[in-house]
């Protein structure tokens, strides 16, 4: 239950990140009524020396997959036995199919995709790949999906459309409401307040029949028939963002489009569109009033639409991932977009790992350049795509990378999980940082572990793990 907002709450003993500078205390209702000085409050509230920050704003999220890995079977972190274990006794809840999520070979032994023959169960199961780009399936899901007209590959996989063709008619008739919310109270023990939430346009129904507990920008995936325009206000708590487009796929799925192919086994290393038909899509959404972002992480994705992009000017585009840039130099050039990027995939970043796996030593070097970026001037915003969606999971990541080119000061960090991430949303004006008329989205923090103790929405304790 929500406690009352008091008249005013004063922080004392505290490390504030505003997140440019730092401050020993903030005084707020739900607004921010001082940071530093020695304003009084209704009540005052020692916090040990933890760590206060605006609430973190996730730049990326899909809120129906972390919906989905608590309705199913959350696969993610597993071994591979715990993954077969949990295929082979779950029950089928999704029209008569098992559904499960999150699986991710690069941390197994052999490092091999799961096989049709491996999962063990009667029914017809999906088992999605961590990144979302592919799925496998066991004998008896390869027939009823290839009578559903779904293309699978003789190994049983399902990859990019094919799968969203296949997830949207085996979850059709569930209703994720009761998910979603519990996804969104998710966010609050973990410090998020607000997320831009990828899906595809229908999903908005979802926010309209319950409304949400936390702020969501709505970003449809693909061009939407709908009159939105971004920025525009649904209600109190749920906004339109931007036209989702995807120049390429992902690494995991050997579909991201990389110039010097996989070295692991073939991949398809081809973009989705010609330069000219994403600049179509560009103008098309933008006439609508609709701002862009795009997938793009192989170094042939990146280019393209970086090339494309500079051809709108005065505008908030977006490039989503982001993570192989060769050149190097082309990262001066995006300095003019928006790079939303996730932290949390340095996991993939070390030496043995999926990076290395799939492409070659070479490319530890020569992924997710935060710090290299935020010297250029470019904006990088925070998000977790969902793998998994945990701020401080992906700050500690950035904080310990194994490349200079990819570490970042505390600082640094929050500032891109909060005003970067506020201002890739078009939040900038309300969110984001801790300065007097804000909205008091608060985080606190251990000074040591950065567990989140407690978060404040609106001025409001919406989470508190009451050790303070």
């Amino acid at each position: 239950m929500l406690s009352p907002v008091p008249k005013s709450i004063r922080f004392t003993n505290c490390v504030v990140y505003t997140p440019w500078r730092i401050e020993d205390s903030v005084v707020f209702t739900d607004k921010v009524l001082q940071v530093g000085g020695s304003l009084k409050a209704d009540v005052e509230l020692d916090l040990s020396g933890a760590i206060v920050a605006p609430a973190f704003i996730d730049s990326h999220v899909h809120m129906s997959s972390s919906a989905f890995k608590l309705a199913t079977i959350d696969l993610q972190g597993k071994s591979k036995r715990e993954v077969l274990k949990h295929l082979k006794t779950a029950k089928p809840a999704f029209s008569g199919w098992v559904y499960a999520r999150g699986w991710d070979e690069s941390f197994w032994s052999k490092k091999q995709y799961l096989k049709p023959d491996e999962i063990e169960n009667q029914n017809p199961v999906l088992a999605v790949r961590v990144d979302g780009h592919i799925g496998v399936l066991n004998r008896k899901a390869i027939e009823l999906a290839q009578s559903m007209g779904i293309n699978v590959t003789t190994d049983g996989i399902v990859k990019e459309h094919e799968l969203t063709r296949l997830v949207s008619q085996i979850t059709k008739e569930f209703d994720l409401s009761e998910w979603l919310l519990k996804a969104q109270s998710e966010c609050l023990k973990l410090g998020v307040t607000t997320v831009c939430d990828i899906e595809s346009d229908e999903f908005l129904s979802y926010y309209l029949r319950s409304p949400p507990k936390i702020r969501v920008v709505f970003s449809p995936i693909g061009l939407t028939k709908r009159a939105w325009k971004t920025g525009e206000v649904i209600t109190s708590k749920l906004f339109i963002g931007f036209t989702k487009l995807f120049a390429d796929g992902s690494i995991g799925a050997r579909t991201a489009a990389v110039s010097l192919g996989y070295r692991d086994q073939s991949g398809n290393p081809t973009l989705f569109y010609s330069d000219s038909q994403l600049e179509a899509l560009y103008k098309e959404s933008l006439s609508r009033g609709m701002e862009v972002m795009t997938h793009a992480i192989g170094d042939l994705a990146v280019q393209q639409v970086v090339r494309v992009s500079r051809k709108f000017q005065n505008r908030r585009l977006r490039i989503e991932h982001n993570e192989l840039v060769l050149p190097e130099e082309l990262e001066a050039q995006e300095v003019n977009l928006v790079c939303s990027m996730q932290p949390n995939f340095l996991q993939w970043s070390y030496p043995g790992g999926l990076y290395e796996k799939r492409l070659g030593e070479h490319i530890l070097s020569r992924n997710n350049h935060f710090k290299c970026l935020l010297e250029q001037g470019a904006v990088v915003a925070f998000g977790s795509d969902s793998m998994p969606l945990d701020p401080v999971y992906g700050i500690k990541l950035a904080l310990n990378a194994p490349n200079p080119k990819q570490r970042l000061t505390l600082k640094e960090a929050i500032r891109c999980y909060t005003y970067n991430s506020a201002y890739a949303n078009h939040l900038e004006a309300q969110l984001g940082s801790i300065e007097v008329g804000k909205t008091a989205d608060l985080v606190v923090l251990d000074s040591q572990s950065l567990h989140v103790l407690q978060t404040y929405f609106e001025g409001v304790k919406v989470y508190s793990t009451e050790t303070i």
